[in-house]
């Protein structure tokens, strides 16, 4: 079994990105009446980010660099049975394109599939990143969001099956 990090961020100060951020946290709701908590995640390994960003799509970078203007709301290492397999993938969906639909089209399409491999917003790309690393989670359709992810239970029981 190895571990897999997953940092939940939000952006602070105020400038154009923080404004996406709040737009995200107030698009994918914890509840009616209750904003996420992070309006990005980021997948940590060795002090390098891998993240889907709204400019450059996804990206491969150093922690520092990626968490600049962020806040750390949470971290969660994730048991997986093969992390380096995730790792690996991710490093296939570098220059992918960011997915505007994950981000702010959720309500307005809910037939869409998560887990496509033609773009990602930052929480799908590391629940992706977990099933590439042998935890299956999420089923193929619908969303994933910072909720989802957070709600998982880190440590893998081998005796029960996601």
């Amino acid at each position: 079994m190895s571990t897999l990090t997953i940092l939940f961020t939000k952006r602070t100060g105020w400038n154009l990105s923080t404004i996406g951020s709040i737009l995200i946290r107030w698009a994918l709701p914890v509840s009616r009446f209750k904003w996420a908590r992070a309006s990005h995640s980021i997948v940590s390994h060795n002090g390098f980010a891998y993240h889907a960003t709204m400019r450059h799509g996804v990206v491969r970078e150093p922690i520092a660099q990626a968490l600049h203007g962020q806040k750390l709301v949470a971290q969660k290492d994730f048991d997986v049975p093969d992390a380096e397999a995730a790792i690996t993938w991710l490093d296939t969906q570098i220059g992918k394109p960011y997915d505007w639909r994950g981000a702010v089209g959720v309500s307005l399409s809910p037939d869409r599939v998560w887990g496509s491999e033609e773009s990602w917003f930052c929480h799908e790309l590391c629940a992706a990143a977990l099933r590439a690393g042998g935890r299956h989670l999420f089923i193929e359709s619908g969303h994933v969001n910072d909720s989802s992810l957070l709600l998982v239970e880190p440590r893998y029981d081998t005796k029960k099956s996601d």
